[in-house]
């Protein structure tokens, strides 16, 4: 039944549906202890109903229970996954501080962070230059998550929208910053299957969930070489 709930509310709901639909493996292969099982805070619903992913209710500090568990019930925990993924944090737009030219069209970026709704009316390259630079990591990351063609994770405190998910491609050196410009395409048909899974009646799933350490605004987990060359030849 849907109704109005509060943003702490509506953490716990997301918590709950999130661990029901990746019952399976976190009891089985993961092992995890009761303490490292996924949990959504109310920090992320917050931050997803300022970037316009969740709706915000006519009455202030509410939202909808039926969209929080509609959205965290197709949600796939990829922690343990043999997959390599290169994650970073991103939250709501904001004015981006000063950095080197946007290569693909020469023009300064003007924002960091998402907006789902695009309200500020940006260019599809501004979109993507506000998540996929400037970043934190060191060059021997940078090249391992090329060479493996990692899962590019655009991460709200740990929820990941399925529309973000691409693949590494390459990467450049930010001069002003010293941080990496990374370059990813989208992914084919197969390989989004290979990385979203399917929830027990069959359905694929639509979005991801990295857990994140606190303070960590990028980092890189390379995973079995194997399974990312199953992803590379799914493409």
């Amino acid at each position: 039944m849907s109704e109005n709930i509060t943003i702490e509310q509506a953490a716990h709901r997301a918590t709950e549906s999130l661990r029901s639909a990746n019952a399976l493996h976190l009891r089985g292969a993961y092992s995890l202890h009761a303490e490292a099982l996924p949990t959504v805070t109310p920090a992320c619903i917050a931050d997803l109903v300022t970037m316009h992913r969740l709706t915000a209710s006519t009455i202030p500090a509410l939202v909808n229970s039926e969209e929080v568990e509609r959205l965290f019930s197709r949600t796939r925990v990829i922690n343990g996954v043999g997959l390599s993924v290169l994650r970073v944090s991103i939250g709501p737009l904001r004015p981006s501080g000063p950095c080197d030219q946007l290569r693909s069209s020469g023009q300064h970026r003007r924002w960091a962070g998402w907006d789902f709704s695009n309200l500020a009316n940006l260019t599809e390259d501004e979109q993507w230059a506000g998540i996929s630079g400037v970043w934190p990591m060191s060059e021997e990351n940078a090249q391992r998550a090329k060479s493996a063609g990692a899962i590019f994770a655009p991460s709200i405190k740990g929820f990941v929208d399925g529309s973000l998910v691409r693949r590494v491609t390459g990467y450049s050196l930010d001069l002003k910053t010293r941080r990496r410009w990374f370059e990813t395409e989208t992914l084919g048909a197969t390989a989004r299957t290979h990385v979203f899974g399917e929830d027990r009646l069959g359905r694929e799933l639509e979005h991801l969930w990295i857990s994140v350490s606190r303070g960590a605004i990028a980092g890189f987990e390379e995973g079995d070489p194997a399974e990312d060359a199953k992803l590379d030849m799914s493409i």
